[in-house]
């Protein structure tokens, strides 16, 4: 798979009964609660409260013959689906990867979580859709695709179950064990290696989905942040906040301010390019320096790659000992312009290119620490 770079970042634990809220999946295909659309699901099911959540956010569906099978054994294919969905994440326009064994039904949506490296297959030509998953592997699914792998293996402290030795993906449990995503049985094992029920795993699907938004976000920023207050009348605020200090913001973004759950809008004002509100009232200083500046943020564009220096015909030499330059002429970098941001992926690594107006090109004559084949072979890629 392409070379990407990658961030995890640490997490703060939410609580896994947080309200379902701002959901990232598409619009939810049902509308009344899994009890009244399941013969074999009632309140009194185990796990009823996640079941129930997933599904009335289209997460989960049962088996079309108005079961759901909570203590059903769970397939590969079926745990793909619904992380799909919770991720929010858009089906691939087609399917290019070499598994032979992936219905066809769900062949877009698996390109999408093999693309965004969530899922693998079992070989070059199995996806496994049809095995049964265990409960160890369900530990490093969740964790994995929802981005709450720790930055080593030993951040977690062993879990309190006495077979963890049966299998080598503990960090996986002591990980879903310590943020309540999931627990074991009462004679103290998690059992690894017994397959896991669609009813479990709604639970730790939703427990970990509940603290992957709660890390998405709101990132919002206080107003005493980012903007300035005045009081040009008694009782009267005028407050304004510069499109430079909002990240992500355009001209265009609608953004306004929570204060204590009230809502207040503000509008561009093009000559100070700033957004603004000069007659708020009914709140005092303290708490507009206190409110929220909400806004949705400009999703980034992908990062393309190019093709390597060599293949773009790129130059790769070495002014001084030590010391390498690489230039790669703007003709070469189809559909790019000079104001496109160009760098090289180097075997994990990053280095800018500037362009260079007289020589209508992206340079850089300061590399150091690579080799020129390194150089040669590096990817050159257009960031957003």
């Amino acid at each position: 798979m392409a070379f990407q770079p990658k961030s995890y970042r640490k997490f703060m634990v939410a609580s896994a009964s947080a309200a379902l809220v701002g959901s990232a999946v598409a619009p939810a295909v049902a509308s009344a609660a899994a009890a009244d659309d399941f013969t074999d699901v009632d309140q009194d099911t185990r796990h009823y409260e996640e079941i129930n959540a997933l599904y009335e956010e289209g997460v989960f569906t049962g088996y079309g013959d108005g079961t759901f099978g909570p203590e059903e054994s769970l397939k590969r294919s079926e745990a793909a689906e619904m992380i799909f969905a919770a991720r929010g994440l858009e089906a691939a326009d087609k399917f290019t990867a070499t598994f032979e064994d992936v219905p066809p039904r769900i062949e877009n949506e698996i390109q999408a979580l093999y693309d965004a490296e969530i899922f693998d297959g079992y070989s070059e030509v199995e996806f496994g859709s049809d095995m049964k998953l265990n409960r160890a592997e369900m530990a490093k699914i969740v964790i994995e695709a929802f981005e709450l792998k720790p930055e080593s293996e030993d951040k977690y402290e062993d879990a309190p179950f006495t077979d963890l030795e049966e299998t080598k993906l503990y960090p996986y449990i002591n990980a879903v064990y310590e943020l309540d995503i999931a627990d074991g049985f009462p004679d103290g094992e998690f059992k690894p290696h017994d397959e896991i029920k669609r009813g479990d795993f709604a639970k730790m699907l939703y427990n970990a989905w509940m603290i992957w938004k709660d890390n998405q976000g709101p990132d919002y920023s206080m107003l005493s942040e980012v903007g300035n207050i005045a009081s040009p009348l008694p009782g009267v605020f005028a407050v304004e906040i510069p499109l430079d200090n909002l990240d992500g913001a355009t001209a265009e973004t609608v953004v306004t301010l929570d204060v204590d759950g009230e809502t207040v809008e503000l509008e561009y004002d093009a000559e100070r390019d700033a957004f603004r509100n000069i007659q708020v009232s009914g709140f005092e200083k303290e708490e507009l320096e206190g409110a929220w500046v909400v806004y949705e943020k400009e999703e980034p564009g992908e990062v393309k790659e190019l093709g390597s220096v060599t293949e773009l015909n790129g130059k790769v030499a070495a002014p001084l000992p030590g010391v390498m330059a690489v230039e790669v002429s703007l003709d070469e970098l189809d559909g790019e312009t000079a104001d496109s941001t160009i760098a090289l992926w180097i075997d994990g690594e990053e280095v800018e290119l500037s362009y260079d107006d007289g020589r209508d090109s992206f340079r850089n004559i300061q590399i150091s620490g690579y080799s020129e084949a390194q150089l040669k072979e590096a990817t050159v890629v257009s960031k957003p």
